[in-house]
């Protein structure tokens, strides 16, 4: 009795070990491809139960000064950060950033894909955060951050009234 309890225990946390170890499944590019605030927890939460390896959540950037912008979608410059481009428009409603499309992000191959899937609500979450493009660097995707800044402060840019 003792024997096969002991057995059943082992297997048990071998199994939980096996669990724990395997690499997180990558979600498709269209996981990414457009957050607002209104599908942001949605895509936040589906990111969050497929990367089983996700940081303790950070503190936001501090917000900057306010700026007002003009209604509509500004597109920002697409910016190269050696995996790929980085392009993203800016949806702009009531003067306020309320939503933040991909219009490029490397998805070329699976790490690019892991990387992306995992920073990109991050950006946009932070981004509707502060209104602005004064966002934290995602530990682990320190490129995609950099481009998505650029592209980002140049659709604000263009969308400043």
């Amino acid at each position: 009795m003792k024997k096969s309890l002991l057995i059943i225990i082992t297997v048990a946390l071998l199994g939980i070990i096996a669990a724990y170890m395997a690499p997180p499944q990558s979600k498709t590019a269209t996981a990414i491809t457009s957050v607002t605030t209104s599908n942001l927890n949605t895509v936040l939460s589906n990111t969050e139960e497929d990367d089983a390896t996700n940081a303790p959540s950070r503190p936001a950037a501090q917000t900057t000064q306010n700026v007002s912008y003009k209604n509509g979608t500004s597109s920002g410059s697409s910016v190269f950060n050696g995996y790929g481009n980085v392009q993203v428009a800016v949806n702009i409603s009531g003067g306020k950033i309320t939503g933040i499309n991909f219009l490029q992000i490397p998805q070329d191959n699976i790490r690019s894909q892991s990387i992306n899937n995992y920073a990109a609500p991050q950006l946009v979450s932070e981004t509707l955060a502060v209104q602005s493009a004064n966002i934290n660097n995602i530990s682990g995707a320190t490129l995609t951050t950099n481009s998505y800044i650029q592209s980002l402060q140049a659709a604000l840019n263009s969308a400043k009234i």
